[in-house]
């Protein structure tokens, strides 16, 4: 029988044990606080740590990572270790697991999670609420044979950026999927509006079927990418303005033409490019070269006010790795990814470029929230990444000119880089 294991504090970033498959996901109506007291790992019983418990929450969520493990072997050893790790954790709990947040139901029941309690009896290690000042006057200056606690807060906040930004870019893809599909339901009632015919539920359920198979697609070719948001980058804050522009973006001419080329290339079969298809060598080669631990790229971030000397003087960047991104350009990568995502799913090939450019400027309406604005602006270098793809192996972290080139826009080709080498 098949183990799984939910973490939202170091087993997030540091497993210990052998696993066949990770996720990243929810559990429901929990809440992440720093209440447990740690005097083994992150402190000392004179000057104990705070490490994160589970504290239940009705409506609220914490995010994790979720760990298989299937050899008999393998789980007695996972066991052990965890028994031992998680040892002033006093309770363990099996919760259900979501990877939708749309979903009703979860994708794994009976997941394992080890729990601090607030009883002092049963957890003498309970530290429990404080106020902010004191929470962090305390991670500061704890350190335990694990080393200090302020890592462990960092290297926390590290691990749920990149989950949450793998799971901004699954939300975009969502709500586009989902907008086609309200709209191809809407088009086939107002067809059969004045005849006895009924609605093919079967054809929608064909459609949203091919979207969640290209969902669990894009999912798993994201965690090729999860480490790109450690890139060093000299990030601006996000304009208060990004929403606007994203729908004036989206509502655009420029906008249109180019869903007019994508939907030609998906009706010729040629538009089923990464992340909508399963890696292919040259696609694995590209993610090395996006997420490159030795040698990471720059990213600066600018605003139109800005030129190219002072970005230069204002990084420090002397080497040729870096690349300039402005905020139109992460605009341009938003509407660009929604409109891949839906004309990968031939089902959409139903639809005119005009239909989808009104459904995706519809569906922009439910993402007006500052939240949801902040999230997609610190999932920027995805998006960017995502809209540019293919472009790595053609030179992008080569030269200078290449950077610039690739940084006035997504529409450009790898032709154009090409020449420009």
């Amino acid at each position: 029988m098949v183990m799984w294991v939910f973490g939202y504090g170091s087993l997030i970033w540091k497993a210990g044990f052998n696993y066949d498959d990770r996720l990243f996901g929810f559990i429901k109506n929990y809440r992440r606080v720093f209440y447990q007291g740690s005097t083994d790992h992150r402190g000392t019983p004179e000057y104990p740590g705070r490490t994160v418990t589970l504290e239940p929450a009705e409506g609220e969520i914490c995010w994790g990572a979720a760990y298989k493990i299937s050899g008999k072997e393998d789980k007695e050893t996972a066991l052990t270790y965890l028994e031992v790790r998680e040892k002033q954790y006093d309770q363990k709990a099996y919760v259900d697991f979501f990877t939708d947040p749309v979903a009703s139901k979860p994708a794994i029941s009976g997941v394992m999670v080890y729990v601090a309690s607030p009883d002092k009896k049963l957890n003498p290690n309970y530290l429990g609420p404080a106020s902010l000042e004191e929470i962090a006057k305390q991670i500061i200056h704890a350190e335990g044979p694990s080393g200090p606690n302020r890592d462990y807060l960092f290297q926390l906040e590290k691990a749920l950026i990149q989950s949450e930004v793998a799971k901004t870019v699954l939300e975009v893809a969502d709500v586009a999927w989902t907008a086609v599909e309200c709209r191809r339901r809407h088009q086939h009632e107002h067809e059969h509006e004045d005849s006895e015919e009924t609605p093919s539920e079967e054809e929608l359920e064909c459609m949203r079927s091919e979207n969640r198979r290209l969902r669990n697609l894009l999912e798993q070719n994201l965690k090729l990418l999860q480490n790109l948001s450690e890139s060093p980058c000299l990030l601006q804050d996000c304009p208060p303005d990004l929403y606007d522009r994203l729908v004036a973006t989206v509502e655009s001419e420029k906008f249109l033409t180019q869903l007019k080329s994508l939907h030609d290339e998906s009706v010729d079969g040629i538009g089923s490019k990464f992340p909508f298809k399963e890696a292919s060598g040259a696609d694995l080669q590209s993610a090395e070269v996006h997420v490159d631990h030795e040698e990471p790229s720059w990213w600066v971030w600018v605003t139109d006010e800005m030129v190219p000397s002072d970005v230069e003087e204002q990084s420090g960047i002397d080497n040729e790795k870096y690349l300039v991104v402005c905020e139109e350009q992460v605009v341009d990568g938003v509407a660009n990814f929604m409109a891949r995502c839906v004309l990968s799913n031939p089902k959409a090939q139903t639809l005119t470029p005009e239909e989808l450019q009104k459904t995706l400027n519809k569906a922009l309406g439910g993402m007006n929230k500052l939240e949801k604005m902040l999230n997609v602006w610190h999932a920027g270098k995805l998006f960017y990444t995502l809209s540019t793809w293919g472009l790595a192996l053609a030179g992008l972290y080569r030269t200078r000119v290449v950077l610039r080139l690739a940084a006035t826009g997504v529409h450009h080709t790898s032709k154009l880089v090409l020449k420009a080498l």
